[in-house]
């Protein structure tokens, strides 16, 4: 089925994304701001709830993109837009790590739970090209890899209540403390409790739209331009979506919440994951992991190598005295590597069509 803006011109199409990638990147952050605000006024905050909370709020755009382009007959830019919403996010650390030169971003997140996320996600991100090769079997259109994504994510989950059983540094106290006093000077404490809710909705529901439009117009601009839907979903909206989590943890880094940028990263990605148990409910032709390709298992591959490179770099240092840590020593290799390898990724995708 064909969406309603194909009938656009290329160049009113391509103004439509980029105009509906503002509008998702400004209401998908003030969300994820409302959402902060709310996990800690509803007592939510630090617990398993306030993460999947505040995990499903930023990620509203990018499942609202899959589950447009899947329910829309178009699988392999579902999946394409949820694993190169991953990679796009994790570049986003090496984006920050680079910008904020001063400070070792990866070098001084190495806490046990930030590194289990690292491991979760790439065990998470190992099932769905593994389902390629196996036999398709589906119950009302629902391949049963999709169950086991959401159990390995629910177990992982139970198994990281016990790894953030962490002792509380004065470090964090100030972190914490910042982040009260941002929120306080921008007001979300002084709103009531209904007045936040009220707020979330509103801009949750302008990403969800904006989410919607993206996937229409991303479909559209695969017949216009004759890219694959690998391309597209891959590059451009999976980086559309995303970038309610580029403000995100370039505010934290500034605040100087290290760990709390990468944690929400990584813990982020895996719930991630889960958009394609949703794309697979809404694909209607049988097994959404059937119809992965050779080009999105290269941006599954892609993707891991780097998370894994994100983990390098944060066990790097580990082991040193406090005066061994944290201290920049030019440019971080790690960095530069993740970077340079999700561009020459995106190039290899462009260029292959």
């Amino acid at each position: 089925m064909q969406p309603l803006v194909s009938s656009l011109s290329l160049p009113l199409l391509a103004g439509l994304f980029l105009g509906l990638a503002v509008v998702v990147g400004v209401a998908g952050t003030f969300m994820a701001k409302v959402a902060d605000s709310l996990a800690e006024r509803t007592r939510l905050g630090g617990t398993l709830m306030g993460a999947v909370f505040i995990g499903v709020s930023t990620s509203l755009s990018g499942i609202s993109t899959s589950v447009t382009a899947a329910a829309s007959g178009s699988p392999e830019l579902a999946v394409s837009n949820t694993i190169g919403g991953i990679a796009v996010q994790t570049a986003f650390l090496a984006i920050a790590d680079l910008v904020f030169r001063r400070v070792d971003v990866l070098g001084n997140s190495d806490t046990p739970s930030a590194l289990y996320q690292g491991l979760l996600q790439i065990a998470l991100l190992t099932i769905p090209p593994m389902a390629m090769f196996l036999p398709h079997y589906s119950l009302y259109g629902i391949s049963p890899v999709s169950p086991l994504l959401v159990v390995a994510y629910a177990a992982g989950l139970f198994v990281l209540r016990s790894v953030r059983a962490e002792t509380i540094t004065p470090q964090d106290d100030e972190v914490r403390w910042a982040r009260d006093e941002a929120r306080e000077q921008g007001g979300h404490l002084r709103h009531s409790l209904t007045a936040l809710w009220l707020r979330f909705a509103v801009f949750a529901a302008i990403t969800a739209a904006g989410g919607y439009g993206i996937g229409q117009s991303g479909i559209a601009l695969v017949g216009k331009t004759g890219l694959s839907e690998t391309a597209v979903g891959g590059l451009f909206t999976a980086v559309s979506t995303s970038m309610p989590e580029l403000v995100t943890v370039l505010a934290a880094v500034r605040q100087r919440a290290l760990s709390l940028a990468v944690g929400d990263i990584l813990g982020g990605n895996c719930f991630d994951v889960l958009f394609l148990a949703l794309a697979d409910i809404a694909y209607r032709e049988g097994s959404i992991y059937a119809t992965i390709t050779g080009r999105a298992d290269f941006l599954f591959a892609l993707t891991i190598m780097l998370v894994v490179l994100v983990m390098l770099a944060m066990l790097r240092d580990r082991g040193k005295g406090g005066e061994g840590r944290g201290r920049r020593r030019g440019w971080s290799v790690e960095s530069l590597l993740i970077l340079g390898l999700y561009l020459g990724g995106a190039v290899a995708l462009f260029g292959g069509g």
